[in-house]
């Protein structure tokens, strides 16, 4: 992977590559520190996050698991084969 994402507090933020989105900021222009944390968190939500190659998903204090990124084989799992540069929840 050419990004990463941490959970700092109770925010995530991510530094790196970021041409299909991975960094949940709204853009698609990389950062080498993570300067912005992704967008539509409520910062008290978050339990966990994971980075995938070119996405990334957390899971929030209800279960919900919201995910951002390359979206194009399915694996943001909203059921579209989209990229997101912007929070999406994955559905059940």
């Amino acid at each position: 992977a050419t990004f990463t994402c941490a959970l700092e507090g109770s925010a995530v933020s991510c530094a790196g590559a970021n041409d299909v989105g991975q960094l949940g900021d709204g853009t698609t222009e990389g950062r080498a520190l993570p300067s912005m944390p992704v967008m539509g968190f409520v910062r008290t939500n978050l339990t966990a996050v994971a980075a995938g190659a070119r996405h990334a998903c957390a899971i929030v204090v209800d279960n919900s698991v919201w995910c951002w990124g390359d979206g194009a084989d399915g694996q943001l799992g909203d059921g579209a084969l989209a990229t997101r540069p912007l929070l999406t929840r994955v559905r059940w």
